[in-house]
Order: C-alpha cells, then sequence, then structure tokens
C-alpha cells in the first residue's frame, strides 16, 4: 500500500488530532511515517508510529543559523531517499510543503484547525463573531470588515516573522509577494488565511462537519474527516484517579498546552480553584499546577486536584464541565465525550471556536480578562443546570462518536492516492 508522510506543525495538539485517522490507514496497510523536529519524536514513537527527525526544533532567533539549514538539508535528504507517495501537511508547516512540491509529492493539506482564508462568507476563525447567514448582504460585509481589521493588526507582525525571514535568507523570496512566484515555478500556489501564508492543496480537515457552521460546509466544500480523537491514546500517568472514581459530578479545567505563558491564565485559574475550595459536593481537577505554585495552594484535597499533567481524555470521559480556553483540540475532545463548555478564548482560534461553541449551544463563553470567583459560581451552576445545553452536546458527541473511524478521510485519501488529480479543487 501506500507511503504516506505526516507533517505537522510540532505541538502536542497538533499531533493528538491526527491519530485516529493515523491508526486507521495503519490498519488499512498503508505505511504512515511522521515527520519533524527532534522534541517530537519520543511521543510519536510512544503512540506506536514511526517517526523520522530532521534535526532540532529551533527558537526564532535560530531561523537563519547554520544549525536550521542542517536541518532543512536534511529533510531534503529524507524526501529523496523515502520518496513517499503521499504528504499529509499542517497548513502551518510551510517550508516542509516547499520541500514536498520541490520533489512532485503529491500533498493533501492536514487541517488541525478550522482556519481556512480569506472570504466574504465567514468572518475569520481568530474573531470572537458568531457567524450568520452569509446570503445576507449585511452579514457578507460585516466579515468583511472582520477580515480587514485582521489583516491590518496582523500585517506589520507578518512582516517581521521567522518564517518570511528565512524564506527570504534562503532565496524563496525577495519581499513577501514574491513568495507566491517562486512557490508557482515549482508548480504550486499560495492562499492567504488567519495564520499567514499557506499552499493552495486539497483540505482534510480533523473534525466532523457538525461543529463548523452549515454555511462554512457547504460553501467551503473541504473534507471533514471525522471525529479525530483516538481514545487509546497513550497518555502521562495521573495521581487524581481517586476523583475519576467518585460519585460527585466532576469539573474539569485546563487551558492546554502553553497554559503558562498565557495571559491572564492565573487570574482564571486561581477563580476557578477558589470557587470549588468550599464547594465540597462537587470534585474539580485543575490543570495548572505550576502556574499556581506560588500561590501555596494544596495541590490534593478532599475534592481537587491541582497537576501539571493530567490525562485529558481519561478526565473528560467522567467529566460534567469542561472549562477551557478553546483550543480546538480540547473542543474536539469534549464533543466527543458529551462535555460541555464554559470557554475563556485568549488568542487565535480560541475566538472563533468559542463562537462555535455559543453557535451550536454546546456551552458558554467567558472573559478571562474580568473573570472572576462569583462569576465563575454562576457560569457552573448554569451549564449543569441547562437542559437546553445538554441535549445540543449530547446531539454534538452522537454526531462524534458516529465518525470514531475517520471514514470520510480515509475514502478521500485512498481516492488520491489512485488519481491525484480527481479531487483537485475540492477544499483550494
Amino acid at each position: 500500500m501506500a507511503k504516506i508522510f505526516i507533517t505537522m506543525f510540532p505541538e502536542f495538539s497538533a499531533f493528538n488530532a491526527t491519530f485516529a485517522l493515523a491508526y486507521e490507514l495503519k490498519k488499512r496497510n498503508h505505511n504512515i511515517i511522521y515527520t519533524g523536529p527532534s522534541q517530537g519524536q519520543k511521543y510519536i514513537q510512544s503512540q506506536g508510529f514511526e517517526y523520522i527527525s530532521y534535526g532540532e526544533q529551533l527558537d526564532e532567533d535560530d531561523y537563519l543559523s547554520n544549525n536550521y539549514y542542517d536541518s532543512l538539508r536534511k529533510m531534503n535528504e529524507i524526501i529523496e531517499l523515502f520518496n513517499p507517495d503521499l504528504a499529509l501537511v499542517d497548513p502551518l508547516a510551510l517550508i516542509p510543503s516547499i520541500f514536498y512540491l520541490r520533489h512532485q509529492v503529491p500533498m493533501l493539506c492536514l487541517n488541525t484547525t478550522l482556519a481556512y482564508r480569506f472570504r466574504m462568507t465567514s468572518p475569520p476563525i481568530f474573531s470572537h463573531k458568531i457567524p450568520e447567514n452569509p446570503h445576507f448582504i449585511k452579514n457578507k460585509i460585516g466579515n468583511l470588515i472582520t477580515w480587514v481589521s485582521l489583516v491590518q493588526k496582523n500585517y506589520n507582525l507578518w512582516q517581521t516573522h521567522p518564517i518570511i525571514r528565512l524564506l527570504r535568507y534562503f532565496d524563496y523570496l525577495n519581499e513577501p509577494f514574491k513568495l507566491n512566484n517562486k512557490i508557482r515555478q515549482l508548480g504550486g500556489q499560495l492562499v492567504y488565511g488567519e495564520y499567514g501564508p499557506r499552499l493552495k492543496l486539497p483540505e482534510l480537515v480533523l473534525s466532523p462537519a457538525e461543529i463548523d457552521t452549515p454555511w462554512n460546509v457547504s460553501i467551503d466544500k473541504r473534507t471533514y474527516v471525522g471525529a479525530c480523537v483516538y481514545p487509546k491514546r497513550s497518555e502521562p500517568l495521573f495521581g487524581g484517579s481517586f476523583l475519576l472514581e467518585s460519585k460527585k459530578p466532576l469539573v474539569y479545567c485546563s487551558l492546554g498546552t502553553y497554559n503558562k505563558i498565557l495571559p491572564h491564565a492565573k487570574r482564571l485559574l486561581n477563580a476557578v480553584y477558589d470557587s470549588f475550595k468550599n464547594k465540597p459536593q462537587y470534585n474539580l481537577i485543575l490543570h495548572g499546577g505550576q502556574i499556581l505554585k506560588a500561590n501555596n495552594i494544596k495541590h490534593r484535597t478532599r475534592n481537587i486536584y491541582v497537576s501539571e499533567v493530567v490525562p485529558q481524555l481519561k478526565v473528560l470521559e467522567k467529566a460534567e464541565c469542561f472549562i477551557t480556553h478553546g483550543g480546538f483540540s480540547s473542543i474536539r475532545e469534549a464533543c466527543f465525550y458529551g462535555v460541555p463548555m464554559i470557554v475563556f478564548p485568549v488568542s487565535n482560534d480560541g475566538f472563533g471556536n468559542s463562537a462555535r461553541v455559543v453557535y451550536h449551544n454546546i456551552g458558554m463563553r467567558g472573559d478571562i480578562k474580568t473573570i472572576n470567583k462569583l462569576e465563575i459560581d454562576n457560569m457552573v451552576e448554569s451549564i449543569l443546570k441547562s437542559n437546553s445545553i445538554k441535549q445540543s452536546i449530547k446531539k454534538m458527541g452522537s454526531a462524534f462518536k458516529r465518525q470514531e473511524g475517520c471514514s470520510e478521510g480515509i475514502k478521500f485519501i485512498e481516492d488520491f492516492i489512485k488519481n491525484p488529480n480527481l479531487n483537485i479543487g475540492r477544499g483550494q
């Protein structure tokens, strides 16, 4: 069968989103090989997959160093040596995409978020704006204004982005706008979206269509892979299992992989802890122990467990409410287990994800900059007592469970392998 490379933006949430699809492809005798910086190697191998490292993951200041040049050269050699039949590439992995393009390796975009590209039919995923029917001209104008605002806000940042500096250094562009010409020479084309430039490719979204808006699903024509949650994922050991065995309602709070650097994270975690410390009728698992170390709080009480490491799938399986920053992996996993959410978006796609939580009535959202104990009290009580939200998240969870096998994504990939030109234009 096919030799398939998977190249993702190197972070745990991005890797986690791919495992269900990768396992299904592996079961069908495809040879699945992950590639990326060495930091991801141990984690990917612990999940039972082969991983080929092309060097160390460097900080932004190292993007123009000889070490990074060596990493890129190593990736070039890996592609030549293994000659993959297909590459599934994160839209954020622009540099590896260019190497696949140079070697004429067929590619599909493997999108771990709902981010896409500029269009007037939907607000950017970086916006808190709740999507509305784009067939009304006022909604299209509102979307356009939101996009223009995003472009203005991010333009100067994009000009100095390390990837852009790197591309200049290797003569992929002398100016940002010449990048498209260089990629065209290699047979590709750039489009622009919330995260900046990305290759125009047939696109697989790592989620069911049900979590997006019906207008995006019908207009964008992307392929929604399925649930993309793998319940058998290897997760870390956990000292809070005693709370999972309790019959009391469990609330889980996590701000994701980057919780230590999120603005106002400490404020939210303190408010959540204060809300539950005198509520023995509830149990709380709080992911963020390092942030709260300086507060001299008890990391283990009868009803609260605070930890730096949490097996999220095991906890969500038992939880009745999830307090989250709104990362798409967390949203997807909560939906899979039918857990209503309280979302406190902080940056990037967290805002648009929270808008979809509100749109589908599967939770609530709050303002992390002003949150306090009393608001947490009220929001948790509202979530736990809302029959409407419970019904909505149950319906969403059923949709996710029906698509646990990622059959839509499998079919698209196998059809594409047989004929890479068959689906050109779909989701591009």
